[in-house]
């Protein structure tokens, strides 16, 4: 199940919240010993499972000052009520079905109360179905928190409305300490990408910006691009689930040349090519990017051909240190150029080439280059 050899090697490894596991053979089948004959849970829609709240969260966290939907009763039942937010800093109701009416009630609240509105650092409105009719007004009024640090809308598709759009790009036009931006499955599309992208392009404080399934397809890709040329902050930028082809991630690259500030880089789930993934290993190859994270998983269309055009790049890099190319058609051959490459690359920690087509049986394992 697992081959073992000391210092480097192949090996089948699971994923525990925040740690990575090495399963030996034996642990592999006292793991499958444990969950024979269980039912597995059934599946949660599509969407619906709860994000990992600590990447909206920035700073000295103070539970005290969290308000959540419960906390302050923000239900259909209480809407016609007054909403009382006193002491919150951090407002949290993800997950929380508030929809539209909810939506202008918090607005409400948020209005009244200027002191809140003041203090509030934390706003996390993820999947809450307030939609782009709720999000507008709680969007004006956000522009009235100085101290806005992260702001998390993902899966409320508040994209449907350029007016919606337009709000939220003089937010982030006027908040200067916002430094994470969630904007996942939101709608954005080509017509609002130009908007955030320049508002993002001009925000010198942005570390942390989250485009994922937004069919922004390659033309929205460009204008993300022209926002990383030279971006003093942006650390970690997400543009998964946006069907962007070679075209895109070519004028992606090319920004890339231009800085030396972006960390992390998540393309999976596209639809790039040979061609996008030479322009990306050019790059590499130059060292010129600060590039540490680089995930091109489930592309689908990666074949031998662009793993050889990778290959001399990681030879040559010696910043990156995870790449994933899992999900794609490489076959042993690709796969067999790439481990070469890690022979005379030292800083490449993490090689993932699971799940690879038409060779799977090759490609199970998570290959571990160097775990120190």
């Amino acid at each position: 199940a697992a081959s073992e050899r000391a210092g480097r090697g192949i090996g089948l490894y699971m994923r525990l919240g925040s740690r990575t596991m090495r399963l030996t053979s034996t642990a592999l089948l006292q793991l499958l010993s444990m969950t024979a004959g269980k039912r597995s849970a059934p599946r949660m829609p599509f969407g619906s499972s709860k994000p990992n709240r600590a990447t909206v969260k920035v700073g000295t966290m103070s539970s005290s000052s969290v308000c959540t939907a419960t906390s302050v009763n923000l239900s259909q039942q209480s809407l016609a009520a007054e909403l009382r937010l006193d002491g919150c800093e951090q407002l949290d109701f993800s997950m929380a079905w508030l929809g539209v009416e909810g939506a202008h009630a918090l607005r409400s609240a948020l209005a009244r109360n200027t002191a809140v509105l003041r203090s509030l650092t934390h706003v996390n409105l993820t999947w809450t179905a307030i939609g782009a009719a709720g999000a507008i007004g709680l969007l004006t009024v956000l522009r009235q928190a100085p101290r806005l640090q992260s702001l998390d809308l993902t899966g409320n598709w508040i994209g449907s409305r350029n007016q919606t759009i337009q709000q939220l790009a003089a937010l982030v036009r006027q908040a200067h300490n916002l430094r994470v931006l969630h904007l996942r499955w939101s709608n954005i599309r080509g017509h609002g990408a130009k908007l955030i992208g320049s508002e993002i392009a001009a925000h010198h404080g942005l570390i942390e910006v989250d485009l994922g399934g937004n069919w922004l397809y390659s033309p929205g890709c460009h204008e993300i691009a022209n926002a990383c040329h030279a971006h003093a902050s942006l650390q970690q930028l997400r543009l998964d689930n946006n069907g962007i082809d070679d075209d895109g991630v070519v004028g992606l690259a090319e920004a890339l040349r231009n800085n030396s500030v972006l960390l992390s880089l998540d393309l999976s789930s596209n639809y790039i090519r040979g061609e996008g993934v030479r322009a990306l290993a050019s790059v590499l190859a130059s060292n010129v990017t600060a590039l540490r994270s680089l995930s091109l998983s489930q592309n689908q269309q990666i074949t031998d051909m662009a793993a050889h055009s990778m290959a001399p790049a990681l030879t040559a890099n010696s910043k990156l240190e995870v790449l994933d190319l899992s999900g794609n058609r490489i076959s042993w051959v690709g796969a067999s150029a790439l481990a070469g490459a890690t022979r005379v690359n030292t800083a490449l920690r993490w090689l993932h080439l699971g799940d690879n087509s038409p060779s799977r049986a090759y490609g199970r394992a998570t290959h571990e280059i160097n775990s120190s």
